[in-house]
Parts: C-alpha cells; sequence; structure tokens
C-alpha cells in the first residue's frame, strides 16, 4: 500500500490535465458538474471499480495492481459508455461524466483495498 499515494498523484495529475485541457466537450450547454447524473456515474463506476479491485485481490494481485485493475475497469467502461453516447446514439461525449468515472473508480477501488 505506500505506493498507492504515487499512484494517487499521477491519477490527479491525470484529472487536472483533463480539466485544462480545453476539450470542447466541457461547453456542452446542457452537461453540468453537479447533476444527479454525475451522481449516478460517481457511484456506478466507484462500484464497477470496487467489484474489480476486490476481484483483483482474491486472485492473489497485490494492492498497487488491484487499484490499477479497478481504475482501469471503471475507467474504461466510463469511455466506452460515453463512446456509445455519442456514435450510436447520437447524443454528445461528455468528459465531465467521464471525470466523475474516473474519480468513483479511484474512490471504489481505494474502499476495497483499505478494507482489506
Amino acid at each position: 500500500m505506500k505506493n498507492l499515494p504515487g499512484l494517487a498523484r499521477w491519477v490527479a495529475a491525470l484529472i487536472v490535465v483533463s480539466l485544462f485541457s480545453g476539450c470542447v466537450t466541457f461547453d456542452h450547454p446542457k452537461d453540468h458538474w453537479l447533476a444527479r447524473d454525475k451522481a449516478g456515474h460517481f457511484l456506478t463506476f466507484g462500484a464497477l471499480g470496487a467489484a474489480a479491485a476486490a476481484a483483483a485481490l482474491h486472485n492473489d494481485q497485490s494492492d498497487n495492481e488491484a487499484f490499477m485493475i479497478g481504475v482501469g475497469v471503471a475507467t474504461g467502461l466510463g469511455a466506452a459508455k460515453e463512446y456509445v453516447d455519442e456514435k450510436p446514439l447520437h447524443k454528445y461525449f461528455s468528459a465531465k461524466d467521464l471525470i466523475w468515472d474516473l474519480m468513483g473508480g479511484i474512490v471504489g477501488s481505494l474502499i476495497v483495498i483499505e478494507a482489506n
């Protein structure tokens, strides 16, 4: 667990870079930072990240590996969901939703690792 703070700093840096990337999806008029939708993203992808981290720990992965697996699964599934929103459903790709997915994955994974 001693390397998790270093990993958390890298993830935080990724979030900051994403926030200030100038991505046009941050400007969508119907997409707000705080909304019921965002809570759903945080909780859903937090649960998915927690489940993936728990599965990794159950399969004898280290805390660091379980953390990265949990965050990766949550973020990867979140990105896939946003792709589906944009392409097949003809809505828009929300980077804000993806950041909430990432944060949920981080929190969910950390909760499982700390409880272990």
